[in-house]
């Protein structure tokens, strides 16, 4: 699944024009879902776009701090949902790796809920 993933990342990536992959990156940014129709590509390529940039912050981010990816979304102000999808869009595992660190220890501290956490 990892493997068919990443294809499916590269060939969007190298296969869309600058103009068509800023546009739909820009749209994954502040929506969170990645348009099929921006993309100018099927919903399976755009599914497994998606299923891509997830594995890859489960397998670099979450799972070496010993969180889930639903675990560490129930931690997430809404606010800062753009600027982590733009880290993640980006591979800026220092930024995403530091908010995990925050949710990790806030577990840590105060058990699985976030409750004081806003």
């Amino acid at each position: 699944m990892v493997e068919m993933a990443d294809r499916s990342l590269d060939r969007f990536n190298s296969s869309a024009s600058a103009e068509v992959r800023d546009a739909a990156i820009a749209e994954f940014i502040e929506t969170g879902v990645l348009n099929h129709e921006t993309a100018q590509v099927d919903e399976v390529e755009t599914a497994m776009v998606e299923a891509a940039f997830a594995l890859h912050a489960e397998r670099e981010v979450f799972k070496p701090l010993g969180l889930t990816s639903a675990q560490y979304s129930t931690y997430i102000d809404e606010a800062d949902m753009p600027a982590l999808r733009r880290a993640l869009v980006a591979g800026d595992w220092g930024t995403l790796h530091r908010h995990a660190q925050a949710v990790a220890a806030h577990i840590a501290q105060h058990g699985d809920s976030n409750a004081d956490l806003y």
